[in-house]
């Protein structure tokens, strides 16, 4: 659940990220859907950016949203060749990931 909204996000093993809005009267379907290439394993909500969101999956890719548009991912990034991606974390500019291939701490622009 997005700490500064009414927003739920669901990972699947269909390779989506759904989002639900909390405010509506039915949760029956999602208000947006984020593709991914591989089965999402992980998300993390923006302390700061109220639209920002990262995924991490089975691909070993990290990707940044926008939940204001989920055509595709603002940016990715390839942690691991070959190595999964298990979870993420999102604390102020900070975004750890941890998977197969380790731990990784990376440094994200601000913004909203």
């Amino acid at each position: 659940i997005s700490p500064h909204q009414n927003v739920l996000l669901a990972a699947s093993t269909d390779r989506t990220v759904s989002i639900f809005d909390l405010r509506a009267s039915s949760l029956s379907s999602s208000t947006g859907i984020m593709m991914h290439p591989a089965t999402p394993s992980s998300i993390a909500t923006s302390e700061t950016g109220i639209h920002q969101v990262v995924t991490g999956s089975y691909d070993g890719v990290a990707r940044l949203w926008d939940l204001r548009s989920t055509k595709g991912a603002v940016t990715s990034f390839r942690v691991w060749d070959g190595m999964k991606v298990l979870a993420v974390d999102w604390a102020g500019n900070v975004v750890g990931i941890g998977g197969e291939g380790g731990m990784e701490v990376w440094r994200i622009a601000g913004g909203s």
